[in-house]
């Protein structure tokens, strides 16, 4: 296991916090999906939106979804990865939670799933 992967649940963590914080109660399972700009590089230069299947619409990101994912990206590239598109996705279960994420890197075009 690298260094990345020690630090990173961490930060899942607190994104996968702010999501729930960030959309309505009724909501069961949550979907973030982040992208960044072609071309860019910047340090939270991202785009959010917050949806989920089961129904139309969508939530506005509480500040902390920002500073969460802010401070991913900062991980991320402290550790020489820039991702383009990461994918969250959080069901809410009777007596907890569970994620999956989905990255999509600038350099490689690789995709890695850690659950």
């Amino acid at each position: 296991m690298n260094a990345l992967q020690k630090e990173q649940p961490a930060f899942d963590r607190a994104v996968c916090d702010a999501m729930v914080a960030s959309t309505p109660d009724d909501w069961s399972v949550i979907v973030l999906t982040i992208e960044r700009p072609d071309g860019s590089t910047a340090i939270g230069e991202l785009s959010h939106e917050l949806s989920t299947p089961d129904r139309n619409g969508s939530a506005t990101p509480d500040d902390s979804l920002y500073e969460a994912t802010y401070r991913l990206d900062e991980l991320f590239q402290r550790h020489g990865a820039v991702f383009r598109r990461a994918v969250y996705r959080v069901e809410l279960l009777p007596e907890s939670w569970r994620y999956t994420v989905d990255f999509e890197y600038v350099a490689s075009k690789s995709k890695k799933r850690f659950r």
